[in-house]
C-alpha cells in the first residue's frame, strides 16, 4: 500500500514539525504506543516521504496532553 505525501499549508510551515522520537519523548510514552494512537485516531500525524514517516504539529501533541490539576481534589475538606 504506498501512502500519499501531505505537503504542508503555508501556515503549517511556519510551525515545527516532530518526528516520532521527539512526539514521544514529549508525551512521555513509547514510539510504539504513538504509532498506535495514530492508528486508531487519538493522534494526528502527517505522512511524509515514500515511507510514510510521521511528523508531528505541537498543537495536535499538546491536544492530547492531560492538564495538570491545581488545587486540593474534590470532596476534600479544609480543616480550620
Amino acid at each position: 500500500m504506498k501512502l500519499p505525501v501531505i505537503e504542508p499549508d503555508s501556515e503549517d510551515i511556519n510551525s515545527p514539525l516532530l518526528n516520532i522520537q521527539q512526539a514521544a519523548e514529549m508525551l512521555g510514552v513509547s514510539k510504539n504506543t504513538i504509532r498506535r494512537w495514530c492508528r486508531i485516531g487519538i493522534l494526528e500525524c502527517i505522512r511524509i516521504n515514500a515511507r510514510g514517516d510521521r511528523r508531528f504539529s505541537c498543537e495536535s501533541l499538546q491536544k492530547i496532553l492531560i492538564p495538570k490539576r491545581t488545587g486540593r481534589p474534590k470532596g476534600t475538606k479544609t480543616k480550620l
